[in-house]
């Protein structure tokens, strides 16, 4: 019986690794289809759409900020009890939009909520870097993430009928379903397998301080990569593509091509190794810059968002997987806390780059000048930086 209990517990704690990640797609999810309506709420005009967008952006900023926080709380008290404190912040913080009026407050938790989605996301990966190693904990993070993006795609369409059906402030009840998760956490991950607190070594950040080019080059890529997701929209309705509706449907290509990237993602990379899958990564990313900037055909662009998709998401796994396999054990939960700031740096950056770009050339040849540099960044790393053929793949 005791050895039954074990494995039912352990077949538990892998569904908890595999799924919890699927709440901070939907809390990126959640108000996508309530925004006009949030807005609505708050007045009229530009500054009540700020504010909406607000609301939404608002957790983001939370996981940039609380990351390195957050990586060295797990550190601390280990992964396993991070996740349990993540997921109780997250539901607490996150369903205050019920009954939270004011819009300071109703940010002030949205922030909250960011961290406590930085918490799942690095309590999380430090656990399968603990559980798993090689070809098994690629294919489990290419899993997780198909997992991510089918519940960012279950989210964004119940999201909309619960608004639509209740009104804007029910999709925050969608966080409480946190709550569950951290009990089937609490019943199943008794620390076999998990990282728990430990001595640390000496000098804990001069420890990751060599990983510093990597998180350098997060940030790069992410600042491009984010150009689907926040430019394409602007370049949609200057081809006179201004359906809501329309555009919702061509950017949901994005998420389903990310959900079969991650399922293909661990046996690609056995087949390819990590230096061309990352170029492949690389190249899907670019190639689907290089279709929006050449035309403005809906179907073609449909194309461009699976290829984001596909390139983007397979992106998250190859980064995490580097980091779990370059920083030390002792410092994997800073490692991953400051993983997380970089791509939400990247978030934050391309509004600012990408922006004045278009307005500068051109809505079209703003993405042919970010696709050409990506392209550039694929060939470099695959023909001018090559390691020494001492240093392992």
């Amino acid at each position: 019986m005791p050895d039954r209990l074990t494995r039912a517990r352990l077949a538990l704690g892998t569904f908890v690794m595999l799924t919890a990640l699927g709440f901070n797609g939907l809390a990126q999810t959640a108000f996508t289809p309530v925004l006009s309506t949030v807005a609505n709420h708050f007045g009229n005009g530009g500054g009540s759409q700020l504010t909406a967008q607000s609301i939404a952006t608002m957790a983001s900023v939370g996981v940039m900020v609380g990351g390195p926080i957050v990586g060295i709380l797990a550190e601390w008290i280990g992964s396993r009890r991070t996740l349990y404190v993540a997921l109780a912040v997250y539901a607490i913080a996150g369903s205050a939009g019920l009954y939270i009026e004011g819009i300071v407050p109703l940010l002030a938790s949205r922030l909250v909520q960011g961290v406590g989605s930085a918490g799942i996301s690095i309590a999380t990966a430090a656990m399968i870097g603990d559980r798993f190693e090689g070809s098994a904990r690629s294919r489990f993070l290419g899993y997780q993430g198909a997992f991510l993006a089918a519940a960012g795609f279950i989210s964004l369409l119940a999201s909309g009928q619960i608004a639509e059906s209740i009104g804007w402030r029910a999709p925050f009840a969608l966080f409480l379903t946190a709550l569950p998760m951290l009990a089937l956490a609490v019943m199943s991950l008794d620390g076999s397998g998990t990282a728990e607190p430990i001595v640390r070594a000496a000098g804990g950040f001069a420890q990751i301080l060599p990983l510093w080019p990597i998180y350098l080059a997060v940030v790069i890529i992410y600042t491009a990569g984010y150009m689907i997701y926040l430019q394409l929209s602007f370049v949609l309705a200057g081809d006179h593509v201004t359906s809501p509706a329309l555009q919702s449907r061509i950017f949901s290509a994005s998420t389903v091509m990310h959900f079969a990237g991650g399922l293909l993602y661990g046996r690609a990379l056995e087949r390819l190794g990590q230096r061309w899958m990352l170029f492949l990564i690389l190249l899907c990313m670019a190639g689907s810059d290089f279709i929006i900037g050449f035309t403005a055909s809906v179907p073609l662009i449909v194309i461009a968002c699976g290829l984001s998709g596909l390139g983007g998401g397979n992106m998250v796994i190859y980064v995490i997987n580097l980091i779990l396999n370059r920083a030390p054990a002792e410092a994997r939960g800073q490692a991953l806390g400051l993983m997380v700031t970089a791509m939400y740096i990247g978030d934050f950056l391309n509004p600012w780059v990408a922006t004045p770009l278009r307005l500068a050339i051109g809505n079209h040849n703003a993405f042919l000048a970010v696709g050409a540099a990506i392209l550039l960044a694929a060939f470099l790393q695959v023909f001018a930086f090559r390691p020494a053929r001492s240093q392992p793949a």
